[in-house]
């Protein structure tokens, strides 16, 4: 597994890099999982920017600086879509400006990375 996509797109890397590879990926419709909700994200306070982090890095790895530089316009995006989400539950005031400001301060630490 590659270590720069540790919390999220490592099984879509694994899978791509296998049937790169010459090997076939199965769906079993049977199988049966059980997912502990929030086991690995609940421990991060800003899932949502490594979940950024880690697709930057995948597309960066498979689709190089145009892939990289589609990522993060579609990160700007999401954090502009945020901020008109907030707006919607928060008149302009100092709330509305703190929630803006942990959403832009989120996508800086994603842009940086």
């Amino acid at each position: 597994m590659d270590e720069k996509l540790w919390l999220f797109f490592n099984d879509v890397d694994w899978a791509r890099r296998l049937q790169a590879l010459g090997r076939e990926i199965w769906y079993v419709d049977e199988a049966r999982v059980v997912h502990h909700l929030g086991a690995s994200t609940s421990r991060y306070k800003d899932f949502a920017a490594e979940w950024h982090r880690n697709r930057i890095a995948y597309y960066s790895k498979h689709h190089g600086v145009v892939g990289s530089l589609l990522t993060r316009g579609v990160a700007v995006f999401a954090a502009f879509r945020q901020c008109v989400r907030i707006k919607r539950s928060l008149p302009f005031g100092k709330e509305y400006w703190r929630s803006v400001k942990v959403v832009l301060s989120s996508l800086g630490r994603v842009l940086r990375s």
